[in-house]
């Protein structure tokens, strides 16, 4: 038995519902899909499961008609356009929650050294020094899940030091500021309303009375 629930966050990481395009492939079922599309094709689209036009959390459809762990395995095998979705959605709700994250970074990426890359902070680091330095992880985190081209998933590496900079330098400039306006198209005023889906265990269900027995 699967227990929907409707709700609305009001956390420091929730969800605002905007206007998306529902996008996919014509050999996709595109009826429980939510695309998020992306500023640039340099980056993935986002994509998340919904439910009633509202995206859906918690437990995800992973489309197998058969819920029993081991003959799912043995007999059933999703066909490779369905596969290739179900991969397509893991990575968008990877991508959904770091974008998030992303926009509630903002406070420190105003530090953020643009020209060239932050070492490791000592303990007399300016508080400018670790905010730099700590944004530049969590990007050179994000870019190699939401990038698309090599060029933009490099932005962060290089033989030699002197070829670190130029990528990085080239991200900076050419991405940095696209991400973060994306950023902020999520959780609109720190809100959303959504989907939370879990399974729920009975231990018996009594026809008569109508009363559920629970795990």
């Amino acid at each position: 038995m699967t227990y929907r629930k409707k709700y609305c966050y009001y956390l420091t990481i929730i969800i605002s519902v905007y206007s998306t395009t529902i996008l996919f492939s014509q050999e996709l079922d595109e009826n429980d899909l939510i695309v998020h599309k992306a500023p640039s094709s340099k980056f993935h689209n986002i994509i998340l499961q919904s439910h009633n036009g509202l995206p859906r959390f918690g437990l995800l459809n992973n489309y197998r008609k058969n819920t029993n762990t081991v003959i799912r395995h043995k007999m059933e095998r999703l066909d490779p356009v369905t596969r290739e979705k179900n991969k397509k959605i893991q990575l968008g709700y990877h991508n959904y929650f770091k974008m998030v994250t992303f926009k509630y970074l903002a406070h420190i990426y105003k530090n953020i050294d643009r020209e060239r890359l932050t070492k490791v902070p000592t303990n007399n680091a300016t508080e400018k020094q670790q905010n730099s330095y700590a944004s530049q992880q969590y990007l050179a985190q994000l870019s190699q899940s939401i990038c698309i081209e090599e060029k933009c998933k490099n932005g962060f590496s290089g033989a030699n030091e002197f070829e670190r900079l130029r990528n990085y330098k080239t991200f900076v400039n050419e991405n940095l500021d696209n991400l973060r306006k994306w950023s902020n198209t999520f959780f609109k005023n720190n809100t959303t309303i959504g989907y939370h889906v879990t399974k729920v265990g009975l231990s018996s269900y009594d026809f008569d009375k109508n009363v559920i027995g629970f795990i």
